[in-house]
């Protein structure tokens, strides 16, 4: 496994290789300890909440942050984000209501994390 990773720790946003041998996660191009330590951290961690903006109409706005309400594989995270970005709902919208039930029969449902008039 060989991937490439742009870390998000800090404004030098290194882009950082990484692989795996024999077990053991490889790490080159850090320029700090913090670049190891978040790709670490991105490796070890499978599931993600996924934040997002779906489609918005009639509302002040076009768009509508919405976010799971719980952490799903992070393999389903890019199709997560395609449906979000995809599904359109109408104004007005409450906070915390749900847009997207059981999103990829993960068992987390995509809610809204504003009000929209």
């Amino acid at each position: 496994m060989k991937e490439k990773i742009t870390c998000a720790v800090c404004p030098m946003a290194c882009v950082i290789d990484v692989s795996l041998k024999d077990g053991d996660l490889l790490v080159e191009g850090n320029r700090c300890g913090r670049g190891y330590q978040f790709v670490k951290k991105h490796f070890e961690q499978e599931d993600r909440i996924v934040a997002g903006r779906c489609l918005l109409s009639g509302g002040q706005m076009s768009r509508l942050p919405v976010s799971t309400n719980m952490k799903i594989p992070a393999h389903h995270v890019e199709k997560a984000l395609e449906i979000i970005q995809n599904t359109r709902i109408q104004a007005p919208v409450k906070r915390g209501q749900v847009i997207i039930e059981n999103i990829l029969e993960t068992g987390a449902d995509v809610i809204s994390q504003r009000k929209a008039l």
